[in-house]
């Protein structure tokens, strides 16, 4: 098992299309179990689908439950005990309790974890734009309480505080015997089995962080994605000194030790929309989500008026006329229906965090009307420890992954993908980024 001492995450940071699944599918069919091999694997992916393609290519047994109410949390232990291998969503492992990392930890099996995608391992808990119905557990504890509830916790000494590091913690030696809002508090208390909590601007923010004791569970961690540095993990493993190896795919489709500067196929392929008509405006900040609550509180707007006809008109007069085999577009979830109308139909909008499926690999125009920013919270919390957040770096990332949802992850099409990037600052850095991709490929 893991330690705090040794813990390292193995990366394999490759783009889309580099057959990173492919690879994964591979190692884990060469390790079949012999009879004295006590190894395993737990395989998280976001996407059930991508949960059934790993299944059906190896050995690993999906945790269903059944209609006699046996839950998947269960399932999943009686898999654990069994010692077979494992895949799952990301949204089941939110649901680990003390009983499933006791089963890792102390269990006959030594497993491996491979997550698909980068985890989410920071949050955002007082925030007043965070969905309620998100699907971290967790997360929709945290988000029930508010800043009142935390300065009651603290002054009446529920809640614990070191002063030196912002950490709260729960007084174990004071129970809430109050009637109102019990249930609440429990809930929240049982948060803490997982997460470590801050707190940030006397507790008007509070941020949450999984719990490094995770991690130890297994023997090896594997984490597959793309453009690994400067994220949220990152800066995760930076605060708490974890290691990061990278890896990458090799010629041949297996996982190889070492970092590859690589770029995904089909960069020729994208065409950017380079019309002011359709470009408006050059603010660093203009379609930030602050931008929008500014400038955009209804559809009748002056600038959400400007903004869905510069939309509509990049999408019928964008991309040539008979060239189109589809389309998606984004913005902040809350302004999206200030963008739809006459040309922009709502059934074609996708949350900007879409990432990992192929469900939109037919369409070749894409749009992403907005600029999207780090937390600001986040950002006080890392900074607060002397950790910088690279913000460029994380509005572009967020922009590949959404990109590659389009039919340019489909290397055997041809069709140009036409690409419309209102915002400035975004467009200039993608411009900049697919440059140098494209004389890295060159060379």
């Amino acid at each position: 098992m893991n330690t705090k001492e040794n813990i390292a995450f193995k990366v394999i940071d490759a783009p889309t299309g580099a057959g990173k699944t492919t690879a994964l599918i591979k190692m884990i069919n060469a390790a079949q179990s012999a009879a004295d091999n006590f190894n395993r694997f737990l395989v998280l992916t976001p996407l059930l689908s991508e949960v059934q393609r790993i299944c059906a290519n190896t050995n690993c047994m999906q945790p269903l439950g059944d209609q006699k109410g046996t839950s998947k949390l269960h399932e999943l232990k009686q898999l654990i005990i069994a010692g077979e291998n494992i895949c799952c969503t990301h949204a089941l492992c939110t649901l680990f309790d003390s009983e499933v990392k006791a089963l890792l930890s102390n269990g006959d099996y030594e497993y491996t974890l491979i997550i698909d995608e980068e985890p989410t391992v920071i949050l955002d808990c007082i925030d007043q734009n965070t969905p309620k119905n998100v699907a971290n557990r967790e997360l929709q504890e945290l988000n029930k309480l508010n800043p009142q509830d935390y300065a009651m916790l603290r002054a009446q000494g529920y809640l614990l505080m070191n002063e030196t590091t912002g950490q709260l913690y729960w007084n174990d030696d004071k129970e809430y015997t109050g009637r109102c809002r019990r249930g609440l508090f429990e809930g929240f208390r049982k948060c803490f089995d997982n997460l470590d909590l801050y707190s940030i601007n006397n507790d008007k923010q509070v941020i949450a962080v999984v719990k490094p004791s995770i991690w130890y569970c297994f023997d090896n961690v594997y984490i597959s994605t793309y453009r690994l540095h400067e994220s949220y993990f990152d800066y995760y493993c930076r605060l708490y000194g974890f290691t990061i190896e990278y890896y990458h795919i090799n010629s041949g489709g297996d996982i190889a030790a070492g970092f590859v500067e690589a770029y995904p196929k089909g960069l020729d392929r994208i065409v950017i929309c380079d019309d002011d008509k359709y470009n408006l405006i050059d603010d660093d900040y203009t379609l930030s989500k602050n931008w929008f609550r500014l400038n955009c509180s209804n559809k009748n707007s002056t600038a959400a008026r400007k903004l869905h006809n510069a939309l509509r008109g990049f999408l019928r007069y964008g991309v040539p006329k008979g060239q189109t085999t589809g389309y998606f577009w984004t913005t902040f979830k809350d302004f999206k229906n200030c963008l739809t109308g006459r040309g922009v139909s709502p059934k074609r909008w996708i949350a900007l965090t879409t990432r990992a499926t192929n469900e939109f690999i037919n369409c070749n125009a894409v749009a992403f009307v907005c600029d999207k920013f780090p937390n600001p919270n986040i950002v006080t919390f890392f900074s607060k420890r002397g950790i910088t957040v690279n913000k460029k770096e994380y509005a572009l990332s967020a922009f590949i992954q959404f990109l590659w949802r389009s039919s340019i992850r489909n290397t055997a099409c041809a069709n140009k993908v036409y690409v419309y990037i209102p915002a400035h600052r975004l467009r200039m850095q993608f411009k900049s980024w697919l440059h140098t991709a494209k004389e890295h490929k060159k060379g």
